[in-house]
């Protein structure tokens, strides 16, 4: 059994019929999106691909959500992080291959069980140095750059 519509809806049916001529919405009012600076923000990203669409819209005095919308959809240029890695030196290779040795050794001589009581923690580390979170670093480009930072392996930094 099919519902019947409620009187109230067939009767703004009919209003909008009269008005309009049709019983389709009408189309929104949206404000336009008119970029004029489009130019200006393709000329700051190419200089600096790093900076973030904060700083992009305060210097180029547009919003925040005109900037963004300008660099995905206007320029195509999507944010990719920057990989950490560590900064390999000339003796580290020698000494990993020397460790992957041990330990395969360590697990032939007291079994694979040995994993399943082994007791690994977690720790937190502030760093001293001004190291900065890779999870705040992106690099704006129109395909994956596959950039990698080199950092030294271990920074200033205290334990807890």
């Amino acid at each position: 059994m099919t519902k019947m519509p409620h009187r109230k809806a067939v009767r703004q049916l009919i209003k909008k019929f009269k008005e309009t001529g049709s019983v389709h919405d009408a189309t929104s009012s949206r404000r336009p999106s008119i970029l004029t600076e489009e130019s200006d923000i393709s000329d700051r990203m190419l200089h600096s691909p790093k900076k973030s669409i904060r700083k992009l819209s305060q210097q180029v005095g547009v919003s925040y959500g005109t900037a963004h919308t300008a660099l995905k959809k206007s320029l195509s240029l999507y944010p990719y992080k920057i990989k950490a890695v560590h900064e390999l030196k000339p003796g580290n290779s020698a000494k990993r291959v020397a460790y992957c040795k041990w330990f395969l050794d360590f697990l032939d001589l007291e079994g694979e069980d040995i994993l399943d009581v082994t007791f690994f923690t977690d720790e937190a580390y502030f760093h001293v140095s001004g190291y900065i979170n890779s999870q705040n670093s992106r690099v704006w480009c129109e395909h994956n750059p596959h950039a990698f930072h080199d950092s030294p392996l271990h920074y200033e930094k205290i334990g807890v």
